[in-house]
């Protein structure tokens, strides 16, 4: 009560392994659909539901913990850990136990492989925080290496391809919503360029979502 809803009868079905696109302007909605979706902020009304049980309900909460772990979230500017290249594509894994032959293949996926390998030390080579020594192209394709190697089935990406360049950007896409892909895609954009390569392009303006044929 009180306050101005951001939307007005949402009713979202997504299924698996769908490739999704969604577009607005700045300020419309679509980080807050992207946390709604994610289960990290909960709606004041209406529910979500993953296969038939409400995420947010107690007695689920078991759903809604696991259903968080099922989603890699990539953002516009993605965070890195003061440490290599290395740990930061393998988040959490002790460098003892990395493997890093699949390291270096999520790496390739994200066309940051050859990047890597020209630096002094590879991929042994020491990051801060800000990513200091690092294009804001090469940021967001370690983020990428880092949700393949997470290899989670629902991956949401929140402009995180806007830094790269368009061939690059194009290229990571493709192989996204290719049909060999069985992860689930809700990718949030401004390039209108690439929407051709979804299943469903949705947009949000005024508080409706509508989806638009191509």
């Amino acid at each position: 009560k009180g306050r101005n809803k951001i939307f007005k009868n949402l009713n979202l079905i997504i299924k698996k392994g769908e490739k999704i696109a969604v577009i607005g302007e700045s300020g419309s909605g679509k980080s807050t659909l992207m946390e709604i979706i994610s289960g990290l902020i909960k709606p004041s009304m209406g529910l979500i539901y993953l296969n038939e049980k409400n995420i947010h309900s107690r007695k689920n909460n078991a759903v809604l913990y696991d259903w968080r772990e099922t989603i890699s979230i990539i953002h516009q500017t993605p965070f890195l850990i003061n440490k290599s290249i290395l740990e930061n594509i393998a988040l959490g894994i002790d460098i003892s136990n990395i493997d890093e032959e699949k390291v270096i293949d999520c790496a390739k996926r994200a066309f940051i492989h050859q990047f890597i390998e020209s630096l002094k030390f590879k991929y042994h080579t020491k990051l801060d925080e800000k990513g200091s020594n690092l294009s804001g192209g090469q940021i967001q394709r370690i983020a990428l290496a880092r949700s393949f190697f997470k290899s989670n089935s629902f991956l949401i990406m929140d402009e995180a391809t806007n830094a790269l360049d368009k061939k690059t950007e194009l290229n990571i896409i493709k192989n996204l919503t290719s049909k060999e892909n069985n992860t689930t895609l809700f990718f949030i954009t401004h390039n209108l360029n690439l929407l051709n390569n979804f299943d469903r392009v949705l947009k949000i303006e005024n508080g409706n979502i509508s989806e638009i044929n191509l």
